[in-house]
């Protein structure tokens, strides 16, 4: 089989700890034949995925953190080759949720042997997510995250960013059209510090939405409600413990489309990397792309995390 590895030099522990010579060597143990492509600038990753698949791979594998991961699917959406994703980068949420093992010799094994599925993906204004998208809090964090601090501390430097703006922000109003294709779309409208709309149970290293499958059409979008900085801190510590279920100021709902329309200027972020801004003049369009995405998970991975019984 002809597997492509597609690797950031500077995420995470990549180059520290050698990972992606390590893994091509235990992929050639197995007879595979691997190209390895490495990538120098943002938006690299997206031309290197498509320059595999013209190339003849049968397999793209993405080795960094979920920045990178977005990157490539950019390149590989509504394509047959499926992507397995092995963790080398500051965070990986995809690979703490479909429980991807670390060592290059396992890895390599689920790379080869693993179960294939057929996923959705979010889209947010055009641009593909595999986890999810925030506006609020979480992009302007992601956007004052130091980044020459986050390569020498990492995750730290993301808390350091949240102390500096969670006392302070003070969110907006939004007007969210829920399903507005739909028979009955929702009207709200509130005053909210964050909203994520995800395609996976996991947040970061928190369970946020246990109900999210992969391949069920749909998308999970939650709204923080606050009305001061003590409901902040609720609603904080309701993530930090994984029970956001039991916060009845987090609204929660499933939806295929949904149009968000926001009076002050808020950060966005997108699988974790800053995506600008909001425009208060422009609503924000978020949608479930269905079936887009075959990807590689070990045989092991939760099967609530998919709707669909059948391995393909």
């Amino acid at each position: 089989m002809k597997i492509a590895l597609i690797y950031n030099p500077v995420a995470g522990g990549a180059h520290r700890f050698n990972r992606p010579a390590r893994l091509a060597k235990h992929l050639r143990r197995a007879y595979h034949e691997v190209l390895v492509y490495s990538t120098h600038q943002p938006g690299d990753a997206t031309d290197l995925a498509r320059q595999a698949i013209t190339e003849g791979a049968e397999v793209v594998v993405a080795v960094g953190g979920d920045g990178t991961v977005n990157e490539v699917i950019q390149g590989m959406a509504g394509s047959d080759i499926p992507l397995a994703v092995y963790p080398a980068g500051t965070t990986n949420v995809w690979c703490k949720q479909v429980r991807m093992p670390q060592s290059p010799q396992r890895a390599a094994r689920v790379i080869g042997q693993g179960s294939q599925r057929q996923i959705d993906l979010g889209r947010a204004d055009g641009q593909y997510f595999l986890l999810m998208t925030g506006i609020g809090l979480d992009g302007e964090i992601t956007q004052a995250v130091n980044l020459d601090l986050k390569k020498k501390i990492g995750k730290l430097a993301y808390a350091l960013a949240a102390a500096r703006l969670g006392l302070h922000f003070r969110g907006s109003y939004v007007k969210l059209i829920l399903d507005p294709d739909s028979e009955h779309p929702r009207h709200l409208r509130l005053h909210t510090s964050l909203i994520i709309v995800t395609n996976t149970e996991r947040y970061a290293v928190i369970k946020l939405a246990r109900e999210a499958q992969l391949d069920d059409g749909q998308l999970e979008l939650l709204v923080f409600n606050e009305k001061n900085l003590f409901s902040r801190f609720k609603r904080l510590y309701s993530i930090a413990s994984s029970h956001t279920e039991r916060d009845h100021n987090i609204q929660r709902y499933q939806v295929r489309r949904a149009i968000i329309e926001v009076e002050d200027s808020l950060g966005v972020q997108i699988d974790g990397d800053p995506h600008g801004r909001t425009n208060n003049k422009l609503p924000m369009s978020i949608e479930c792309v269905p079936a887009i995405l075959r990807v590689i998970v070990p045989r092991n991975a939760s099967p609530g995390l998919f709707s669909l019984t059948e391995q393909i």
